[in-house]
């Protein structure tokens, strides 16, 4: 995404050209730890492979900033643009309503995909900014959540990314125990048998 701002291949209809318009969004992405990019970048992977329509929820280890992931059916007869205008409508409209759920969040990124389609230049990329909220923000985001029913149904799935990889365990101390080829017999008469 990174490369095509500084390139300037957004969507004219959908994003901003101007690297300072997308640059408060690619801040919060990359201050993010490694540990966390890993797991950011895994969930949307995993979303966008999944196929379905909905939304996704990812919250900050202080939860004051949150990441939606959306993707949301539109109308194939449309032309790309208006598709990609109300996917946009979509993000926003649950960054809102989640906003409104969770009071406490001060940042929320908002990434609207297409189902199965993990090209950068299809993704739209939105930054709320909810520090300073009123009575007016309140009331229409009560209203976006009453007429579409966005963040009232989210399910926690909590999640551990390691710092290191997963490291098999050696083979060793094994002769009296089964063998890992699964023959059943002790591993001393079966593969770890001099002969």
């Amino acid at each position: 995404y990174n490369k095509h701002v500084l390139e300037g291949q957004l969507h004219p209809d959908t994003s901003s050209h101007g690297i300072a318009d997308n640059e408060r969004v690619l801040r919060f992405l990359a201050r993010e730890p490694r540990t966390k990019r890993r797991e950011l970048s895994r969930r949307l992977i995993e979303f966008v492979h999944k196929g379905t329509f909905g939304f996704r929820v990812i919250f900050s280890t202080d939860s004051i900033v949150a990441y939606v992931f959306g993707a949301t059916p539109v109308d194939p007869e449309l032309p790309a643009d208006e598709q990609a205008r109300l996917r946009q409508i979509d993000i926003v409209r649950y960054c809102i309503a989640l906003r409104y759920r969770y009071p406490a969040l001060r940042d929320i990124i908002g990434i609207a995909v297409e189902t199965n389609n993990l090209e950068p230049a299809s993704m739209i990329l939105t930054y709320m900014n909810a520090r300073n909220w009123g009575p007016e923000q309140e009331a229409e985001a009560k209203a976006i959540q009453e007429r579409y029913g966005f963040a009232t149904d989210i399910n926690f799935r909590g999640s551990y990314v390691s710092n290191f990889p997963n490291i098999t365990p050696s083979l060793k101390n094994l002769r009296n125990k089964p063998c890992p080829c699964g023959s059943g017999v002790k591993y001393k008469k079966c593969c770890g048998s001099t002969r």
